[in-house]
């Protein structure tokens, strides 16, 4: 009646997808939508193809929000369905997502369609993809067909040529399409689709299709061909441009609906470079200079934007004379234009001319034009000037501009709009090297110091960058001088922001300043800052030694600095007391971890999702769980959190357990950059998992890292080690936990139910905070190195990414199963090998022939010879004589043996006679040792989900006769029927959403029916009933 045999956990997923996605909550409905690939991989790749996918694409009709993160998630299910040989079966949801009337869904939907068609082969192209093209392109809804668009660039090269024909033949069908919605999507994907097709059908196919899109009566049907004519041009050789292209692209640059003429302008440079210059020079110069004088602004804006970029694509041999003749003229008539917006635009690109046209002709012909453009009423155009000021200092040098450019200067300096004053910020040093620090210091140094004190931050934080990257250019002496006291005595300003600006001034300042000034001028002024009013001074203060104290020597951390920090780490805002304990960690660390825990307890929503928001600031924290037997059932009670800085936080989630969705630790253990350092997050991981629908995400295992390590060092099976070895072996911090391990241990052997126990003792905290903090920075940082010194990090992340699911899916448990295996056959047929004319010894094996043989299953030990089917039974007797002994010696450890249990039943099948007897025998007396032990071990904590898999069993062993059996502790009676209603209840869930042949234990079967003569809980009868008759009409089988 072992639970492995009634229940399949990984139906819990499905059923809770369901029921949220049938839930009226739209977010909830997208949360789930949203968690699809982790209920995949719960589920695994067969049931994903033939369950998940299929309730997927019966359920399309919600909200758009939901569609579109459904189409989204289904782009990337290629792994989680098995691989590209299944990815044939998302077809269905997406063809159903690409006819919904929603545009940004079914664009999302093409999206996922395209990226799963290069997944197929030629053969699933041909079966699947092409026929749901086809289907679309003759869909009775325009939806459909507009979907169908996308679709065919991505099938047409790797299917047969009578298939090739077809669907040239749809999308010319496409193209005439009465709708014009459609006619518009197969224009847009008209040059994606030349780019597959081969070159005469271009000509003979697709050609006409663009000539007749390019006279099509809408004028949004048009435009979207100008796209077409870029990839088709540069597909063909000159002459059949001249002849297939341009006449469509002189009839689309005169055409009348300003928009197509838009197109053509803002297409024009890609035009340009795919004619080729011939062309260029005969055709597209005049066209240009057309669309520079265009009736509609928006077009002249258009080819406004593309003089730089055109002028430098021109031939080199008619560069000059071209640009000159035909474009200068039209360049003068737009600097004065009426339109504010063509202005701006030729102000961004105009300055670009200077390199090209040289010295001489900038200054006769563009100087005056940059001139009237700094006098320009309109500031996005002055501002597009300056900012492109370095092209033309380059070219004729900044003295010849300085007289016109200063009032200008001022003026943007001023005005209302925060990006212009920003941008001129920006362009501020290169200003000031060029003018020299006499001319700066006399006319702009005001300036610059009025930005500090701007109403928006941006303004602010830039002036900061600006006074440093001023002071790198004029010299230290001119900081001490000019800049360092205005900005100090800011310090003392009754605005609050201002006194923050100091400090930002300061971090920058310092840097160019060196330690001797920042020592000197700024520390005192920084100190005086950690009592302000303010948290965010505070805080600042804080961050700003943290980012200082390096250049310090440590009589100075200690006598100026440290007595700041201690008070600040004191302070009632949490900012303040974290930035603080940063400083403290980074520049007074003291040696021994144990000195430096700080705990603190959080059972209160709003506090927690406080400490997600600075925990989110971390890069690295390490974590770790507490729980009752933990595991997918076993209870997770404490989750516990570590900083590099020694901070402990310990989340009770059995007082609490909205902690992780409304306090917002989900987000924190799911956040893919922050690095999350753990211990075997095996069953951690699996917890989080089942009991808090949370996905671990950028995990440092130590544990794993141990042995990628060890397998590197030439180890084929290396063994975990316990986290005190751990620490021993990598960082000699073990010493500090030692005795406190020690002392642990013996409460959880005496307790088995110690993580539930409540109120929290201290000593339970620091059992707590030594699990999370043992092991960073030290254990972290020197596994890490190694890791990456040696290159080691590719394997390391696949085989974390295994340990975080193993617990989770079977196939993953499976696969690392029988990659074990796998090494264990070979280090025992080698052994078998080099012991082939001898008599092999136990005590003569080395470590991993050692491991392989206990992990060798007892029926696979003749596979390899009779020589190690002696080992192995040799080898079971001492396991049997080892428990025995711990019988006598160590009870507790024997009730905390994993695997145990399923070991005994195993061997009791043994072909040894003796083995079988003994095995039975032992078991038998470990279960009597349970039952006796259980009631102290569990002060009445009665959920089956606490009880190690060894107690659940002893606990089914027992066979009462009635509710209230005198032959059993009331205790151990009560226990022994809730075990036994939990494994109904899982039967019953498992008969209801399982597969139809769930196979169930004959002695479990026997057991229900018992019930019915017995007087047992009226629950338990009824369940049992229910069950057997389900049973019976499904027709399930004994397994």
């Amino acid at each position: 009646m072992a639970s492995s045999e009634t229940t399949d956990e990984s139906l819990y997923p499905i059923a809770v997808l369901i029921d949220e996605l049938r839930n009226e909550d739209v977010q909830l409905r997208l949360n789930s939508i949203k968690k699809l690939s982790t209920i995949a991989l719960a589920l695994g790749v067969e049931r994903t193809r033939s369950e998940l996918i299929p309730f997927l694409t019966d359920t399309i009709y919600d909200e758009d929000e939901v569609l579109l993160a459904l189409a989204e998630q289904l782009g990337n299910f290629t792994p989680l369905v098995g691989g590209p040989e299944y990815v044939h079966c998302l077809l269905p949801p997406l063809e159903s997502l690409a006819t919904v009337e929603e545009t940004v869904v079914r664009d999302k939907a093409v999206e996922s369609l395209r990226n799963i068609a290069t997944q197929h082969s030629p053969a699933d192209l041909e079966n699947h993809f092409v026929p749901l093209v086809k289907r679309l392109s003759a869909g009775d809804w325009f939806t459909s067909r507009t979907s169908a668009c996308g679709l065919f660039a991505v099938c047409y090269p790797r299917v047969s040529s009578s298939v090739k024909a077809e669907l040239r033949q749809h999308f010319r069908n496409l193209g005439g399409d009465d709708t014009p919605m459609v006619r518009r999507a197969a224009a847009g994907k008209l040059g994606d689709f030349a780019k597959a097709v081969e070159i005469e059908y271009l000509k003979s196919d697709l050609i006409p299709l663009f000539t007749a899109l390019a006279q099509d009566e809408q004028d949004s049907v048009r435009l979207l061909d100008v796209e077409a004519c870029v990839s088709i041009a540069s597909l063909l050789p000159p002459e059949d441009v001249e002849q297939y292209v341009m006449p469509t692209l002189r009839q689309a640059a005169d055409d009348k609906s300003w928009r197509v003429r838009y197109m053509v302008a803002d297409k024009f440079t890609e035009i340009q470079k795919a004619v080729g210059p011939e062309i260029t020079k005969t055709d597209l110069v005049p066209a240009f200079c057309s669309l520079l004088k265009d009736c509609e602004a928006e077009v002249r804006a258009a080819a406004a934007h593309k003089v730089k970029d055109f002028c430098q694509n021109l031939s080199p041999d008619v560069r000059e004379s071209v640009i000159m003749t035909n474009i200068l003229p039209c360049v003068k008539d737009l600097v004065s234009d009426a339109n504010q917006h063509v202005k701006s635009a030729l102000a961004s690109v105009i300055m670009g001319l200077s390199p090209i046209l040289g010295k001489d002709n900038t200054i006769e012909h563009l100087l005056p034009l940059f001139l009237t453009q700094l006098k320009d009423e309109c500031p996005e155009v002055r501002l597009n000037i300056i900012s492109n000021l370095d092209c033309v200092n380059e070219v004729i040098g900044i003295k010849q501009l300085s007289q016109s450019l200063l009032p200008a200067i001022v003026e943007l300096a001023e005005d209302t709009k925060w990006r212009v004053r920003l941008a001129i910020i920006e362009y501020m040093p290169l200003l000031a090297g060029q003018l020299g620090v006499d001319f700066f210091d006399e006319k702009l140094n005001s300036l610059c110091m009025t930005w500090l004190v701007d109403h928006v931050f941006a303004i602010r934080d830039a002036a900061t960058v600006n006074l440093k990257k001023l002071v790198e250019k004029f010299g230290v002496d001119w900081a001490q001088q000019t800049v360092i006291p205005k900005v100090l005595q800011m310090s003392r300003d009754q605005n609050y922001l201002h006194r923050l600006t100091c400090l930002f001034c300061i971090n920058l300042l310092a840097e160019a300043c060196g330690p001797e000034i920042t020592l000197k001028l700024m520390l005192p002024t920084i100190l005086s800052m950690a009592g302000d009013t303010v948290p965010n001074v505070r805080f600042n203060v804080a961050k700003t030694i943290l980012r200082l104290g390096k250049m310090f020597d440590q009589s100075v951390i200690q006598q100026q600095i440290k007595p700041v920090l201690d008070k600040m780490k004191g302070d009632p805002d949490i900012d303040v007391q974290y930035y603080a304990l940063e400083a403290i960690d980074d520049l007074l660390r003291p040696s021994s971890p144990s000195v430096y825990h700080e705990k603190e307890v959080v059972t209160e929503i709003s506090r927690c999702r406080q400490l997600v928001h600075v925990l989110q600031r971390e890069c690295i924290i390490s974590v770790a769980g507490e729980g009752v037997a933990l595991g997918r059932e076993g209870p997770l009670t404490l989750f516990l959190v570590g900083t590099f800085y020694g901070k402990v936080y310990v989340f009770d989630c059995l007082v609490n357990n909205r902690l992780f969705d409304k306090g917002g630790l989900r987000f924190l253990l799911e956040n893919s950059k922050l690095l999350k350092v753990a211990f075997s997050c095996c069953f951690l991981s699996a917890a989080l998992f089942t009991q808090f629908a949370v996905r671990l995400r950028n995990v440092f295992d130590i544990q794993i890292a141990h042995l990628v390590i060890r397998e590197f060092e030439g180890r084929k099976l290396p063994e975990r080690l316990t986290l005190f070895d751990m620490c021993q072996c990598y960082s000699g911090a073990g010493n500090h936990y030692g005795w406190r391990t020690d002392v642990k241990d013996m409460y959880l052997r005496k307790m088995g139910d110690y993580w539930s126990q409540r109120p929290l003792t201290c000593e339970m905290l620091e059992f707590a905070a030594d699990d999370v903090m043992s092991f960073i920075p030290e254990v972290y940082r020197r596994q890490s190195e190694f890791l990456e010194e040696h290159k080691l990090m590719p394997k390391f992340r696949a085989r974390v990414e295994e340990e975080i699911l193993v617990e989770i899916n079977q196939e993953v448990k499976n696969m690392r199963g029988k990659r074990i295996e796998a090494i264990v056959m070979e280090v025992l047929h080698d052994l078998d090998k080099q012991y082939k004319d001898k008599q092999i010894k136990i005590e003569e094996l080395s470590e991993d022939q050692m491991y392989a043989l206990h992990l060798l299953q007892y029926n696979d030990a003749l596979k390899i010879s009779p020589r190690i089917d002696k080992l192995k039974t040799d080898y079971i007797m001492d396991e049997m004589k080892a428990v025995e002994n711990d019988l006598y010696t160590d009870q507790m450890m024997i009730t905390n043996r994993n695997g145990l249990g399923d070991d005994l039943k195993m061997w009791e099948k043994h072909p040894d006679e003796n083995v079988r007897r003994k095995a039975r025998m032992l078991r038998l007396d470990i279960y009597k040792l349970i039952l006796k032990e259980i009631g102290r071990r569990y002060s009445g904590f009665s959920v089956p989900q606490v009880f190690s898999e060894l107690e659940k069993q002893a606990l089914r062993s027992v066979t009462p006769v009635s509710t209230s059996d005198i032959n059993y502790d009331p205790f151990v009676l009560g226990q022994h029927w809730i075990v036994v209603e939990h494994d109904i209840d899982q039967a019953l869930f498992n008969l209801r959403f399982g597969h139809p042949h769930l196979q169930i234990s004959k002695e479990f079967s026997d057991r229900l029916k018992s019930y019915e003569k017995l007087d047992v809980p009226e629950n338990i009868q009824m369940k049992a009933k229910l069950l057997l008759t389900l049973q019976s009409s499904k027709g399930t089988t004994y397994g």
